[in-house]
């Protein structure tokens, strides 16, 4: 089976940079943020051809042969793309990538824990973006991510006492859904086109 590609998508302040990391750290993933402050990392990590492919013709060849040719370079045992809340993925879009084993996993918040982790964030990094920045930015991939199509890959990135989840906690969630995607791919009758 070729080794996985995990996109972390989802809204400002879910931490998904974080969960980007310890993914990385605790099973040998490669970590790319797409999410940087600077400029568009998808520029930054020379995908532009092949993210334009997925993103506007629903081809993930280009970005899953890239991809896996950066895992096999870096020796790692996948890869871990943190994308901005205002990259939605269609379920038609999660679908197509799947074919080609690129997995989404939508880290996800209804409540309020999430802009207070966003504004505490910004407060932090000295930037200093409101609430405000946060519904402009977020609001559309709270509505898209919050319906029923997203079930089976929306992860709690909260407690109910408003902390983040624990990153064992998340982590081995993710985990454990990432093999079964797996699987479950590997099962499917278009699973040679990626292995």
């Amino acid at each position: 089976m070729s080794p996985p590609i995990l996109f972390l998508a989802g809204l400002s302040g879910a931490g998904k940079s974080t969960v980007m990391e310890w993914i990385a750290e605790d099973f040998g993933f490669l970590p790319i943020e797409i999410d940087l402050w600077s400029g568009s990392g998808i520029d930054v990590h020379g995908l532009r051809h092949e993210w334009d492919c997925f993103s506007q013709s629903l081809d993930p060849v280009p970005l899953a042969s890239i991809l896996r040719d950066r895992i096999v370079a870096a020796r790692r045992s996948g890869v871990v793309l943190s994308f901005p809340s205002t990259t939605i993925f269609t379920r038609e879009k999660i679908e197509a990538a799947r074919h080609v084993g690129i997995y989404t996993a939508i880290l996800f918040d209804v409540g309020q824990h999430i802009i207070a982790s966003f504004l505490k964030r910004e407060q932090t990094n000295g930037r200093g973006l409101d609430e405000e920045h946060w519904h402009l930015h977020n609001d559309h991939a709270l509505a898209v991510y919050g319906g029923p199509d997203y079930i089976g890959c929306r992860f709690d990135a909260f407690c109910v006492d408003g902390f983040h989840r624990p990153r064992g906690d998340i982590v081995n969630a993710i985990a454990t859904w990432l093999a079964a995607e797996q699987s479950l791919a590997a099962d499917s009758p278009v699973s040679g086109l990626y292995r």
